[in-house]
C-alpha cells in the first residue's frame, strides 16, 4: 500500500512539474539511445529525491522552531534544544483575618492580599537557571528573589544574587506549600531573604543536600536588601540536610529528613528587628536607641517525615547577638529561642509531601478534591537579659495596654483544614490561639490572641 501511495504521489508531482516545464517531456514514441529525453524511471527517481529533500528540509525547520506550552506549572517558551527557556507563573494569596474576643486591645479584622507574586524563571545556555520574583501583596511592591544559579554539576552549583537562605525547615518551604496561612514562631528568628553568593550541592539524588555561602547578614525576619554603611562585615551561612534512609528499600523511611542550618557574623549598628505574632501583630520590640553589635549567630536543628498521607515537621531556632543602647556603656548578650512541631494528614488518601498535596480526583472531573487536616504547637521565648539589663533594652508600657510593651514569651497552638479542589487552588481555614507572658506593665499578661485565619490561594 505504501509503494502504491508513493507512486501516486510521484506521478502527481511529475504531472505538476511537467506542466510547469521543470521536467522535459518525452515526445518521441521511440526514444533513441543518447537522447536528452528522460525515461519515466529516471523521472520517478528525481521526484523521489525531491520528496526526500523536501521532507528533510521540513524536519530541520521543525527542529529549529521554539516550543510553546501552557501547563499546570505555568506558561513557557523554550528553544528547540531546551538550552534557553523562559517560564512565567506566579500565585496570589487572598486572606481573611478575624480576631476573636479582643476586648482590651482590639485588632483589625480585614480581607487582604497577603502575597501576589510573579515568577519569571528560566534557563540560559542550558546550565544556568535564573529567577526574578517581585511581590505586589500587602499594598506595596517588594523584590524577593533575583538570582542566577549555575546547575551544570550536581556537586558544584553556584548561586549569586538575592535569594532565600535555606536555614529553617518551614522557612525553606514554598509559601504555597505551608500548612497554615502564616509560618510558625521559629521562622521569625530567621531572615526571609539575603543577598550574596552560595554554593550548594545535591549528592546521591537527594540523599544529602549541602549549602554554604557568604551573605550580607540580614537581621531576624528581614527581607534583606543591601548592606548598611555602619557595618559591611558579611555573614557565613550553611545548611546540611540529609535523607539517610532514602535507598534502604523501606518505603516508610524514604522521606525522613534530618538537618541543621545556621549563620555566623558580626553586627555593628544595624537596626534591631521587631517580632510579630501569627496574627502579624507586633509582640516584641526594643527601645529607641538600641542597636545590634558584636558577634551574632543562629542555629536551627530540624527534621521532617512524610509517609503516605501523613506528614510531620519540627524545628528549633536559637538567635543570639549583642545589644547596646546609645549613650550607655553596657553591652548585653541576648539569645531568643523558639521551637515548633506540626503535622498533617490527607483525609482523601493522596500522598503527603513537603511540596504540598496534589488531588487525585479534582473538582473539575467530578471529584471532591483533596482534604487535609493540620495541627501545630510551638513557642518563642525572648531573652531574660533583654528585660533585666540596666541599659533599658525593651519597650516599656505607657499605659495599661499591650501596644507599646514587649512580651517575655508566646505559646501557640493551631488547627486547620486545607482543601485542594483542583491542583492550582488551595483553600485554608485555621484557628490559631497564642497565649502571652507579660506584655502589660511588668506583671500582667497581654490578652490572648485568638485568630480565625482563612486563605484562598491560586497558582498559574
Amino acid at each position: 500500500m505504501k509503494n502504491h501511495r508513493k507512486i501516486l504521489q510521484a506521478a502527481a508531482l511529475a504531472a505538476a512539474l511537467l506542466a510547469a516545464g521543470w521536467l522535459p517531456a518525452d515526445d518521441s514514441a521511440e526514444a533513441q539511445p543518447g537522447s536528452s529525453a528522460l525515461s519515466l524511471d529516471q523521472r520517478v527517481r528525481i521526484i523521489e529525491r525531491l520528496l526526500e529533500n523536501q521532507a528533510a528540509d521540513t524536519a530541520d525547520a521543525q527542529k529549529s522552531q521554539p516550543k510553546l506550552s501552557a501547563a499546570a506549572d505555568g506558561f513557557s517558551i523554550s528553544s528547540a534544544d531546551s538550552s534557553y527557556q523562559l517560564k512565567i507563573n506566579g500565585y496570589v494569596q487572598a486572606d481573611g483575618r478575624w480576631f476573636l474576643g479582643d476586648k482590651l486591645d482590639p485588632q483589625v479584622n480585614s480581607f487582604l492580599i497577603r502575597r501576589a507574586r510573579l515568577n519569571l524563571a528560566g534557563v540560559v545556555a542550558k546550565d544556568f537557571n535564573f529567577l526574578f520574583q517581585p511581590d505586589f501583596g500587602n499594598g506595596s511592591v517588594a523584590l524577593y528573589d533575583a538570582y542566577l544559579d549555575y546547575v551544570g554539576v550536581s556537586w558544584l552549583q553556584l548561586k549569586a544574587g538575592k535569594f532565600k537562605p535555606l536555614l529553617g525547615v518551614e522557612q525553606a518551604q514554598s509559601d504555597t506549600a505551608t500548612l497554615f496561612p502564616e509560618r510558625g514562631l521559629p521562622s521569625s528568628l530567621l531572615p526571609t531573604r539575603d543577598e550574596g553568593a552560595e554554593w550548594h550541592a545535591d549528592l546521591g539524588k537527594g540523599s544529602l543536600l549541602l549549602a554554604a555561602g557568604v551573605v550580607n547578614g540580614a537581621v531576624d525576619s528581614a527581607n534583606g536588601d543591601s548592606e548598611t554603611a555602619l557595618n559591611d562585615d558579611k555573614d557565613l551561612e550553611a545548611r546540611v540536610f540529609a535523607h539517610p534512609l532514602r535507598f534502604t528499600g523501606a518505603d516508610a523511611l524514604t522521606n525522613l529528613g534530618l538537618g541543621v542550618g545556621g549563620t555566623y557574623g558580626n553586627r555593628g549598628g544595624e537596626a534591631v528587628p521587631k517580632y510579630k505574632s501569627t496574627g502579624q501583630q507586633t509582640i516584641f520590640g526594643y527601645a529607641s536607641g538600641v542597636s545590634l553589635t558584636g558577634q551574632a549567630y543562629r542555629v536551627s536543628p530540624q527534621a521532617y517525615w512524610y509517609w503516605d498521607s501523613l506528614g510531620l515537621q519540627g524545628e528549633y531556632v536559637l538567635s543570639s547577638t549583642d545589644l547596646v543602647k546609645y549613650g550607655k556603656p553596657t553591652v548585653t548578650r541576648i539569645a531568643n529561642e523558639a521551637w515548633q512541631a506540626q503535622g498533617s494528614y490527607v483525609l482523601t488518601g493522596e500522598q503527603n509531601t513537603y511540596n504540598g498535596v496534589i488531588p487525585k480526583h479534582d473538582l473539575g472531573k467530578g471529584g471532591i478534591g483533596a482534604f487535609e487536616l493540620a495541627g501545630r504547637w510551638g513557642q518563642i521565648v525572648y531573652a531574660d537579659t533583654a528585660f533585666t539589663s540596666k541599659a533599658g533594652l525593651v519597650t516599656k508600657p505607657t499605659a495599661a495596654t499591650a501596644e507599646t510593651s514587649s512580651v517575655r514569651a508566646a505559646h501557640e497552638w493551631a488547627v486547620g483544614i486545607n482543601w485542594y479542589p483542583v491542583r492550582d487552588v488551595k483553600v485554608t481555614l485555621a484557628y490559631d490561639t497564642t497565649r502571652f507572658e507579660h506584655g502589660i506593665a511588668t506583671v500582667a499578661d497581654r490578652e490572648t490572641e485568638q485568630l480565625l485565619d482563612s486563605r484562598v490561594q491560586f497558582t498559574f
